[in-house]
């Protein structure tokens, strides 16, 4: 083989090498997005449960209907949920006046630690009140 024959073999062998690096860079760059992509995925899905405060570490309650802002009648219904009282805590349902600063309890909760339903009697005046859950 002759000295020029090598070279152009050498320099074939070159830019084969160089073309087969231009995919193994535009792959790891998909990959890297791809990645990335996934990473933003997961985080949308479970992020937001992740650092949520519905996470209950403490005592924990809610009423789940009357929604907020719902008109009602004098007699309500009333729907919620509790977790991680202890046993020996006692759970009151109460109407929460706002606007003249008064509450008045309204019933004991006695299934803690569960779903709850109850129904209770609001005969004042018609006007707007928050249900609230008093540990």
């Amino acid at each position: 083989m002759s000295e020029e024959n090598i070279k152009d073999k050498l320099k074939q062998a070159l830019k084969e090498n160089a073309q087969q690096d231009i995919p193994k860079k535009q792959n790891r760059k998909i990959l890297i997005f791809i990645t990335g992509a996934l990473l933003v995925g997961i985080f949308i899905l479970f992020g937001s449960s992740l650092f949520s405060s519905n996470t209950t570490i403490g005592p924990w309650g809610q009423i789940k209907n009357p929604a907020v802002g719902k008109t009602t009648g004098q007699k309500v219904k009333v729907y919620g949920e509790t977790k991680n009282i202890q046993p020996s805590r006692y759970l009151w349902l109460a109407v929460d006046k706002p606007d003249i600063g008064l509450c008045w309890p309204k019933m004991q909760i006695t299934g803690i630690n569960s779903i709850f339903q109850t129904t209770i009697m609001e005969e004042g005046p018609e006007e707007p009140y928050t249900l609230s859950l008093y540990l």
